[in-house]
């Protein structure tokens, strides 16, 4: 069993490497070490099966239990259980992640204890001492486990540290994770655009854009992702001048009548930004980018102010979205030639 998790563990990664590309990075060696151990823990556990029961039982016993002990813990209450047998990776990682190290910890723990567990068991000579002793470091692997997993959310993730970021260019100065060095150029330009594009609308953006989530005050969260396109690019940038999340007062189920205004503002920046009309229709739906449009044949002042009045709506559960401005005569006689 455990060589066939070698093998499956290589055949993975080979796959993942890839697909993603050369630049994409590996997992933390602290990741693998703990699939590792988890894999040492379920041969120890099957190899113990084998030596006490029949083979033609202990065979399907050993794989019915390690699917069991795999996957069944992630459906169960509370969420911090799935955490004592996968240590979080099946939930973990966006690019701007790393993994609680209290996750991976709890596994490593109640794997260890397994694996003491069985090889006292195996080599004990006396019968007492073996069942007194293996189950004492079973249960102890279970309650340092549990303690260490113990109040965890089903995706046990912290923010990664700002260090790991390259930051290139001055204004602005766009920084990404090492991942996307690839695409850093195209990922660059395309920020600076968008950025140039907004700020000739008369939205004022950070000269920081960076994918560090929650940044400082002088910066910008555009987003990170793993395969970015320069569409995505431009509405990383656009949408990232949003709320992240709706005010506390719709949160507290105050009514919150902004809300409508989220898909077309969005959209509206998007576009201004420079992103893809489909993709952009495609994400936040045809109806809101089709209003969108129609904001965007009315004059420049006109759109700006939209923009601030709906922009203020989404942050509060007071003000009430602001209707589509008139198109410009101007605008509008361009459209028609």
């Amino acid at each position: 069993m455990f060589t066939l998790g070698i093998v499956g563990m290589a055949v993975a990664a080979s796959l993942t490497i890839a697909v993603t590309g050369p630049g994409s990075g590996l997992p933390p060696l602290g990741v693998a070490l703990m699939w590792l151990i988890i894999l040492v823990a379920h041969g120890m556990a099957g190899f113990l099966l084998g030596k006490r029961l029949p083979l033609v039982v202990a065979t399907p016993l050993a794989l019915i239990l390690s699917f069991v002990l795999t996957a069944y813990p992630a459906a169960l209450e509370p969420l911090w259980l799935r955490h004592m047998v996968t240590g979080g990776a099946s939930s973990c990682c966006a690019l701007d992640q790393s993994l609680d190290w209290r996750a991976a910890a709890s596994a490593t723990v109640l794997a260890l204890g397994i694996i003491a567990a069985a090889a006292l068991a195996l080599t004990a000579l006396r019968r007492r001492t073996r069942t007194v002793a293996a189950t004492g470091l079973l249960v102890a692997g279970l309650l340092g486990s549990g303690g260490l997993a113990y109040g965890l959310p089903a995706d046990p993730a912290t923010a990664r540290s700002a260090d790991e970021l390259q930051c290139a260019g001055s204004d602005p100065r766009v920084c990404l994770w090492p991942e996307l060095a690839t695409h850093a150029e195209m990922i660059r330009q395309n920020a600076s655009e968008a950025r140039k594009r907004l700020q000739r609308a008369g939205i004022v953006v950070p000269r920081e854009l960076t994918m560090q989530d929650r940044p400082g005050p002088q910066a910008l969260f555009i987003g990170a992702w793993p395969q970015p396109t320069p569409s995505v690019v431009r509405t990383g940038v656009g949408t990232a001048l949003l709320p992240a999340e709706p005010p506390t007062c719709a949160q507290n189920g105050d009514p919150f009548p902004g809300e409508t205004a989220f898909g077309p503002v969005a959209s509206w920046l998007a576009l201004t930004a420079g992103a893809d009309k489909e993709e952009t229709a495609a994400r936040y739906g045809e109806g809101e980018t089709a209003v969108a449009q129609r904001v965007m044949r009315a004059s420049a002042a006109q759109q700006l102010t939209w923009f601030r009045h709906n922009n203020q709506a989404l942050r509060n559960c007071t003000s009430k979205p602001s209707a589509v401005p008139p198109a410009s005569t101007t605008r509008s006689a361009k459209a028609s030639r």
